[in-house]
């Protein structure tokens, strides 16, 4: 085998490396990203909720 070849060879497992090594940072950083998005809606919902029960109080 030419050193071409055994080249020719390599380039599409670097690329495939490449391309698994991405795929998991991005979800890595994806689930970070959803994790603080889940965090402040919970946040918002929480002082919505504060919110209306102060505005419309329960009459007994």
């Amino acid at each position: 085998m030419t050193a071409f070849a055994q080249i020719i060879t390599i380039i599409p497992v670097i690329l495939i490396l490449f391309f698994l090594i991405s795929i998991i940072d991005f979800m890595k950083k994806k689930t970070k990203n959803d994790e603080l998005l889940i965090n402040k809606l919970d946040q918002l919902l929480e002082r919505l909720t504060d919110k209306k029960s102060n505005e419309y109080p329960k009459e007994h």
